[in-house]
């Protein structure tokens, strides 16, 4: 069992918003029905969460960023699939879900919600890069949600993202390595813990759980503005019978407990 320096607390509306397996956040959605603006970081070839989010709690408006997707990645991806499928090497499910991935983004990342096809850093350094500061900017609202999944860029960005705490109203972060950058990631909750509290945590079963800290690799962690909830828990257990999923379907969830401050 692992100590976090963070606060865990009680949220009574906890739901998981996105598809099964991975895709798939437990969130707070006391939270996420007073949210209007939607940014996500990292989206892939999966958008079901902001697609969900966007329906449950009414969202206007969407800014996604990931620059290792586009309309011309989906519509090569489907044009490659299709011998793919004929030569059997693929089955008719992925088939189907790679064919229709250029129709499927052409019909959500329209009109008021976005995809940019750029990567979120604390700074430029090529002209595929944006920064916290270029995302908020585009944007006056205060009751934002913002989602994280940038595959060890959530450590550079946090800093400049803190400064927009009072426009949050909660987020949800997949951290990566947290044993391989493990004082990274100890930084990150306490910075965090200025602001906001935990209120769940899911370990992705695509990679493993550290022996010695039994904390899993890469942590799903969603925060909510502090002192939304008033009741805390100090040493919790995971997954959550009824929430959580594993994100590889074919193996077992990782169950870990955690000692919160």
């Amino acid at each position: 069992m692992m100590d976090l320096p963070i606060a865990y607390k009680v949220c009574p509306n906890l739901k998981r918003i996105g598809k099964a397996n991975d895709g798939g956040y437990v969130v707070c959605t006391c939270a996420l029905k007073e949210t209007d603006v939607l940014v996500s970081m990292g989206v892939s070839d999966d958008w079901s969460f902001e697609k969900q989010s966007a329906r449950f709690a009414g969202i206007d408006v969407i800014y996604a960023y990931d620059f290792s997707v586009s309309f011309l990645h989906f519509l090569e991806e489907s044009i490659m699939s299709i011998p793919k499928f004929i030569l059997r090497r693929i089955d008719k499910n992925l088939f189907w879900a790679t064919f229709t991935l250029p129709i499927r983004y052409r019909i959500f990342f329209r009109k008021s919600f976005f995809h940019f096809a750029l990567r979120v850093n604390n700074h430029k350094s090529s002209n595929f890069d944006t920064t916290v500061d270029d995302i908020f900017a585009k944007t006056n609202s205060s009751n934002i949600f913002v989602k994280i999944d940038i595959e060890g860029f959530e450590y550079k960005i946090l800093h400049d993202l803190l400064k927009y705490s009072y426009r949050i109203e909660a987020l949800v972060i997949e951290f990566h390595d947290t044993t391989f950058l493990k004082d990274k990631f100890r930084s990150a909750l306490q910075l965090i813990s200025s602001e906001f509290d935990t209120v769940h945590a899911h370990g992705n079963n695509f990679e493993g759980v550290d022996p010695s800290s039994e904390l899993p690799e890469v942590l799903e962690v969603s925060f909510v503005r502090k002192s939304r909830h008033p009741d805390r828990i100090f040493v919790a257990s995971f997954p959550t019978p009824g929430l959580d999923q594993p994100n590889d379907k074919r193996r077992k969830d990782l169950v870990f407990t955690v000692n919160f401050i």
